[in-house]
């Protein structure tokens, strides 16, 4: 089971969004009843994607909340000039197990970016 987003914060695809994003995926495992969930993430942006969560040492990062595991995959689409050896140090969004655990949660659910920058 997944759900895909796109991020890109020049275009309104926003950390916000990608919580969205984990909102509806663990949303999904509630309702069929499934263990684990898949948050693809296809970055168009020259901003890389981090999560800070205490999953991230496997090979891909995942929360687990209520006994239902959510890995992260993030996909790189972004046309870079450069090849990797040569691209300079990228500027990073972060998104925290915190801001995660907070957004499936809450009550309202629809995270702002002003509620979680």
């Amino acid at each position: 089971m997944a759900e895909s987003k796109i991020f890109n914060p020049d275009k309104s695809k926003t950390k916000a969004y990608i919580l969205q994003g984990f909102r509806q995926i663990y949303q999904y495992t509630l309702n069929y009843n499934s263990a684990m969930g898949y948050l693809v993430i296809f970055n168009t942006s020259n901003k890389q994607l981090r999560f800070a969560v205490s999953g991230s040492a496997a090979p891909l990062p995942r929360v687990v909340l209520n006994h239902k595991a959510i890995f992260f995959v993030v996909i790189d689409l972004y046309p870079h000039e450069e090849t990797a050896s040569k691209i300079p140090q990228q500027d990073f969004v972060e998104i925290t197990e915190d801001e995660i655990l907070g957004v499936a949660q809450s009550r309202d659910m629809t995270p702002t970016d002003s509620a979680v920058a």
